[in-house]
Order: structure tokens, then sequence, then C-alpha cells
């Protein structure tokens, strides 16, 4: 799960998180193709849709109360917010996937179940923005070493409770 939740937290290459872990790349990669194929399995405990008919023709009648516009607007905002959540707590997200795309789908998935579980238990989510990790000043380095080693705590500690819990 370690490997999983670094790969998902980390823009980079799957080689530098095998040589953050000391492990060879292609393990990185099965273990990620792995645990990817078992958090997505858990998508019905984690994200909710309605589940039968009657929970899909309230959600379509709410929907259809509101006119077209204000909906739309309001619904966008609402996206946008959630995809700026997910681009912030897993960086993989906000440049190039480098995965194959037919799992790309599935990175999505996952990255919003994980992040249903990290809501669950509480996990704040207060990364600084992207951007802001690189800025050219000599603390740049000793923030972005604090940070790295303030995720891998986070990481650890996710690790450690979906796998008591069995979630």
């Amino acid at each position: 799960m370690e490997v999983f939740l670094r790969c998902i937290g980390d823009p980079g290459f799957q080689v530098g998180v095998g040589k953050d872990i000391g492990i060879h790349q292609s393990t990185v990669s099965r273990t990620f193709a792995d645990v990817l194929d078992k958090v997505v399995a858990k998508a019905d405990t984690w994200i909710q849709f309605p589940s039968d008919p009657t929970d899909f023709q309230a959600a379509k009648d709410a929907w259809q109360k509101t006119s077209y516009n204000k909906c739309h607007k309001k619904e966008r905002l609402i996206i946008e917010r959630c995809f700026g959540q997910l681009k912030r707590r897993f960086p993989m997200l906000q440049g190039r996937v480098r995965i194959q795309l037919r799992k790309v789908p599935s990175l999505i998935v996952a990255c919003c179940i994980m992040h249903n579980v990290a809501k669950c238990l509480q996990d704040p989510n207060d990364f600084p923005e992207y951007n802001e990790l690189y800025v050219d000043n000599n603390d740049a380095v000793h923030e972005d070493d604090r940070i790295r080693q303030r995720g891998q705590e986070r990481r650890r500690q996710i690790a450690n409770i979906i796998h008591e819990n069995h979630v």
C-alpha cells in the first residue's frame, strides 16, 4: 500500500519511488497495478451513486426543479473544487500521468476512493499548492524535504489504518 500511495502522491517516475523506498522499478510497477485493482474493487463501498430506480428518479427530479443554467453553474463549481482537492492531494494528477492509458480511468477512481478514505479518517487537506513548493530561494529545498517527510509519514499512517481495519 505504501508503494501505491507514494506513486499517486508524487508526480515523479516509478524509478524514483523505487529508489526512495529501496525496491526495483519493476516491483513498484507490479505493486502499483495490483493495489490499483484492489482499490478500484472497493469503489462500491467508497463512491456512492443512486443504487435503485427510486433513488435515481429522486436525483433526477431534484435536478430538474432548478433551471439548467443555475444547476450547471452550481455543479460546475462543485466539480472544479473536487478536481482541485484531488489534484492537491495527489500531485500525480496535476501533470502528465505516467501510466498506461488504459489504466488512467482506474487511477482516477482509485484516487477518488483514497480521497474519500482520507476524508473518512478526517485527514486534513492542508497541502500547499504544487506550484508553491518550488520557490526560488534557499529555503525551498528544505521546505521540499519537510513536505516530502510529512507526506511519507501520512502515507504510512493511512496504509497502517487501512491494513489494520481491512477497509
